[in-house]
């Protein structure tokens, strides 16, 4: 058992994490600073009579909360269990009732309305991952009963099985809470000092694929060959020509195209970095780009640069992208090529990769929609659609040369696929 001198003994001294019991399920746990949290853990039993999983409940600090105290909250919540009753949403609703305090799942709405609604590209994706690994957990709580711990566990858990989502999970969590505290919704940000490599051990791979010769030569002559579907071939050149991302191609409208003043213009509203500048992404159309991009234009029905091939707009980015990759991939190791997997991100990177060689860092980054920053972004407003211009100009040579039968020194056949 407990007792307090054995509590004041362990106050805040630096220790490894350790649990002590006291008595049915009354317990401490320590952290390695040596701050001391009551706890009471409990089984619930099923409508079906099944005992559930263990809980853990914090009842508080001490020595903000006596043992004795503890003691009282503790046979109180026992006798809530015993009348089938969860300890925890009873604990919320007495704190609820003498305060405006929101729940997790109401916190959380708020901040998908306000802030990633409308926002993100694909807003419901957090909303799946918030539904799917914190919702069950912690979304009936009070916001401000929830405690760091709490939070681990379910990071923790999730970290598990899928790195990459814990990573993600953390961060738009972490957002939502500073969100919400800056409107005095919660008290405080128990995630703003958690890190996902850190504090769950997670490590991301960072993303170097950029296709070499050999690959841009089999890619050419795979799209080329004609036997693509004509979407796939049209998305896997645009994407290489222009470096622009995969969204702001199955998204475009032929009405951003001026093939007469030789513009291409991004709207605000449908480029990534549009919702913080509030400015047109601007790109000129280079001549060497015209008989390829006059094609799109003519072949597929509606308003829309790029559709299905039955006329139907494109639905998730990533499916369509994915799979005219996957088709090219398919086609050259048929042929007897060799490529290494790639996404649409991939020939991205490599346009920007290549880039360099053309033009200076500003102008590649520029190229590629990213802004600028600092003082030059409040003076400069100049489109640089001239580097722009000279630096496509040089890129679209070098594909050129590539795409030629000798380049590899092999001789094949290419027939252009517009």
């Amino acid at each position: 058992m407990l007792t307090d001198s054995y509590l004041k003994s362990i106050h805040l001294k630096p220790t490894k994490p350790f649990e002590k019991a006291d008595k049915q399920g009354l317990s401490v746990r320590v952290s390695a600073l040596g701050a001391i949290t009551f706890q009471y853990r409990y089984r619930l039993k099923s409508k079906r009579g099944e005992i559930m999983e263990m809980q853990r409940l914090r009842i508080g600090s001490y020595p903000e909360l006596s043992l004795a105290e503890a003691r009282r909250k503790h046979r109180v919540l026992q006798q809530v269990r015993d009348e089938g009753f969860d300890p925890a949403k009873w604990q919320d609703n007495e704190r609820k009732k003498n305060s405006d305090e929101l729940t997790l799942n109401e916190t959380f709405h708020r901040y998908y309305k306000a802030k990633v609604e409308g926002e993100l590209q694909n807003p419901k994706l957090l909303v799946y991952q918030y539904d799917r690994h914190v919702k069950p957990i912690l979304g009936e709580r009070y916001v401000n009963s929830i405690r760091l711990w709490e939070w681990m566990d379910v990071f923790d858990g999730i970290a598990a099985k899928t790195p990459p989502t814990a990573s993600a999970t953390l961060s738009f969590m972490r957002n939502c809470l500073r969100w919400a505290l800056k409107r005095q919704i919660c008290d405080d940000n128990p995630l703003v000092h958690v890190r996902a490599g850190d504090d769950l051990g997670v490590v991301l791979n960072s993303c170097d694929r950029v296709l070499n010769r050999t690959e841009l030569h089999w890619l050419l002559r795979a799209c080329d060959s004609g036997d693509l579907e004509r979407q796939h071939s049209d998305t896997l050149l645009f994407l290489l020509y222009t470096g622009c991302r995969g969204a702001e191609l199955c998204r475009s409208f032929k009405s951003w195209f001026n093939m007469d003043t030789q513009v291409w213009r991004i709207p605000a509203n449908s480029h990534k970095a549009g919702k913080k500048t509030k400015k047109d992404l601007i790109h000129p159309i280079i001549d060497e780009w015209k008989p390829f991009l006059q094609a799109m234009l003519d072949r597929y029905p509606g308003d829309r640069l790029i559709t299905t091939r039955w006329g139907d707009p494109l639905g998730k980015v990533y499916f369509h992208t994915h799979r005219a990759s996957q088709m090219a991939i398919a086609w050259i190791k048929e042929h007897g090529g060799e490529i290494a997997h790639f996404t649409a991100h991939d020939l991205r990177r490599t346009a920007r990769t290549n880039f360099s060689d053309f033009t200076t860092t500003d102008i590649a980054e520029i190229m590629l929609g990213h802004s600028i920053t600092g003082v030059r972004a409040v003076y400069d407003k100049s489109e640089y659609l001239k580097p722009q211009a000279e630096a496509y100009s040089k890129w679209w040579a070098r594909l050129e040369e590539l795409r030629q039968p000798d380049a590899l020194n092999v001789v094949v056949p290419l027939r252009k696929a517009w």
